[in-house]
């Protein structure tokens, strides 16, 4: 039976990361994560975004069905709107792990502010 360290350690210490929103567009947070993990030397990166080929050197994908790769972890920088689908490929795909960076769940925000009057 695995350790919860061992069940955690491809999210604690990826080998391979997909970015799902990644982008080559300076003023999106997608790609300042790029921008982050190219200068951490890791050589397994997997942008994924539909309108590009190439993100900071490495191919880009328009979704995880087209990358072979086992994965480890995904950065998930995309609209509320595109969460649930995003997650829901990250399951089918068997990504072990999930960061979520996203904005636009107001009604959340809402929810919360009307319990606490």
């Amino acid at each position: 039976m695995a350790s919860i360290i061992d069940e955690l350690e491809p999210i604690i210490n990826p080998r391979s990361i997909a970015v799902i929103g990644a982008s080559d567009n300076p003023a999106k947070l997608g790609y300042h994560c790029m921008k982050s993990l190219k200068e951490s030397g890791l050589q397994s990166i997997y942008p994924i975004n539909p309108r590009s080929s190439e993100i900071w050197g490495f191919p880009a994908y328009s979704s995880l069905r087209e990358i072979d790769q086992e994965i480890d972890l995904a950065i998930v920088i995309v609209p509320a709107s595109a969460v649930p689908s995003a997650i829901e490929d990250c399951a089918r795909k068997g990504i072990k792990g999930i960061v979520l960076m996203t904005g636009g769940f107001r009604e959340a925000e809402d929810l919360a502010g009307s319990r606490m009057k």
